[in-house]
């Protein structure tokens, strides 16, 4: 086995991803299984999201190892090319369960049938089960001109989640105000992620399975570092000092809109 050692800046990215990725997305992972369940709280759907990162930050590793020998390497590519498709696409799905019950927290807030525990848990199968039967397909066929299109999809979900939400939220009296916020965040969180992120991966892999030209190496680290968001995201949704950060940005807010309000009556 020869391990081939990164020297470039993306080979930084690398270390770093591992160093840092896999012992966080297990401690986020461990900290979600301890604590007790709330129905505010899809820990259900986070949790798998951060599962989806773990396979793909360690497809990462794979994709620096390979095996001696051709049939080695060729193995080594495959599994790593496997686990990283995997993992983006399913991660792509838990965002957009996870934008989903946030929406119908503020929309719906007595209806509970998306957190369910039995729901959600048939949710997440299926969506392991759906993934992999459409990567599996597309490497054994190999077509894989059509794999980032539905990676499309979450751009419309997040944003109609956003807004509806939004609008949403004078209405959605039952539901505290931390939540609220936690909630707004979140998905301008999962927004911003995809946006800045994962967007411009899929186009790059879309010009390049439609030109034929190289895989483009700045893909690779966007997708690793919108993992790094996610675990911001375990953060923002969580009771704790972040409530009062997004109370201090909403009443900031709100002073400046106040302000600006009195000054146009004075005029």
């Amino acid at each position: 086995m020869t391990f081939e050692y990164p020297t470039n800046f993306y080979g930084v990215l690398f270390w770093i991803n591992i160093g840092a990725g896999i012992p966080l997305t297990l401690l986020a992972i461990c900290s979600l299984c301890c604590q007790p369940r709330k129905d505010r709280l899809p820990i259900t759907y986070v949790a798998n999201l951060l599962i989806s990162n773990l396979i793909q930050i360690c497809s990462t590793i794979l994709w620096k190892i390979h095996l001696t020998g051709m049939a080695g390497f060729l193995i080594s590519m495959i599994i790593s090319v496997f686990s990283l498709c995997y993992g983006v696409l399913a991660s792509l799905c838990f965002k957009m369960c996870v934008a989903l019950e946030r929406y119908m927290v503020i929309a719906f807030p007595k209806q509970k049938c998306i957190r369910r525990v039995g729901t959600s848990v048939f949710v997440c199968v299926a969506i392991w089960v759906l993934c992999f039967i459409i990567i599996f397909f597309a490497m054994r066929s190999k077509q894989y001109f059509y794999l980032p299109y539905p990676a499309l999809l979450p751009l419309p979900l997040f944003i109609a989640c956003l807004v509806l939400t939004l609008g949403a939220l004078p209405a959605a009296t039952s539901v505290p105000a931390e939540e609220k916020r936690r909630t707004v965040g979140a998905l301008v969180l999962l927004l911003v992620n995809y946006t800045l992120l994962i967007l411009p991966s899929i186009i790059m892999i879309i010009v390049m399975l439609t030109d034929a030209t190289d895989f483009p190496g700045v893909v690779l680290p966007l997708i690793q570092f919108s993992a790094f968001l996610d675990l911001i995201l375990v953060v923002l949704m969580r009771e704790g000092p972040v409530d009062r950060l997004l109370a201090r940005l909403c009443c900031c807010r709100m002073d400046d809109v106040a302000a600006d309000d009195s000054g146009e009556s004075q005029v």
